[in-house]
């Protein structure tokens, strides 16, 4: 996958047809910005 912010910022900006020009794999790349928002306990 290309840079996750900027698949980040588009998905923020509601650009849905940009992000299916870009993507081949929606829901895989919607998947990985998913998993890195969650940020795990120290410890």
């Amino acid at each position: 996958m290309t840079d996750l912010e900027d698949a980040r910022g588009i998905v923020k900006s509601g650009d849905y047809e940009l992000m299916n020009m870009l993507y081949d794999d929606v829901p895989d790349a919607l998947s990985q910005l998913i998993r890195t928002a969650f940020i795990p306990k120290l410890g």
